[in-house]
């Protein structure tokens, strides 16, 4: 490999990574903001003396399902919990809960479905990268760096050079 495929191997890398983190960050925020939004639902709740427990369901279990796929999406660098968690927020916009959390619960769908694309096409570019020669560094030298260690290894010249000279010795020398 020459020098312009590391680069361009190090350049998708990196591309990879800044997605993994922007969807990070932007979950964080989505449960930042769903669990402020769930608190004060809860407060209505019980101010209006309704049972909350669809709220309970809705809210903890499907959204922190939600964000456990979502996350181990971009970090165990799996398409398979991105989809999940698209799937489980489909499922938590239809269930109907009777409040304003199904608008919230839309306007989240929607992201999830958006976030199911670039995760992905990231997902398939990092799989693809891990089976090229220089993951993760794509760097020259430690690439020659690796080969020559390979080299020693096999062919180690400081123990030819003793081979050599006890082939080519008389047994006096190994009694002194």
């Amino acid at each position: 490999m020459d020098k312009n495929d590391f680069f361009k191997m190090r350049k998708d890398l990196k591309n990879c990574e800044t997605v993994y983190k922007t969807i990070f960050v932007l979950n964080l925020a989505y449960v930042i903001m769903f669990a402020v939004y769930t608190f004060l639902e809860l407060i209505v709740f019980m101010l209006a003396r309704r049972n909350p427990l669809g709220l309970f369901f809705d809210g903890i279990i499907l959204h922190g399902l939600y964000l456990f796929f979502s996350i181990n999406g971009g970090y165990k660098k799996n398409i398979k919990y991105s989809i999940l968690a698209s799937i489980i927020m489909a499922i938590s916009f239809l269930i109907p809960s009777g409040t304003a959390m199904n608008n919230f619960d839309l306007m989240f769908a929607i992201e999830s479905a958006l976030f199911i694309i670039p995760t992905t096409l990231a997902n398939k570019k990092y799989k693809w990268l891990e089976q090229q020669e220089g993951f993760p560094y794509f760097n020259e030298r430690f690439e020659q760096q690796k080969n020559k260690l390979k080299e020693y290894n096999e062919k180690n010249p400081y123990e030819e050079r003793m081979k050599q000279i006890q082939q080519n010795s008389s047994g006096k020398m190994d009694e002194l």
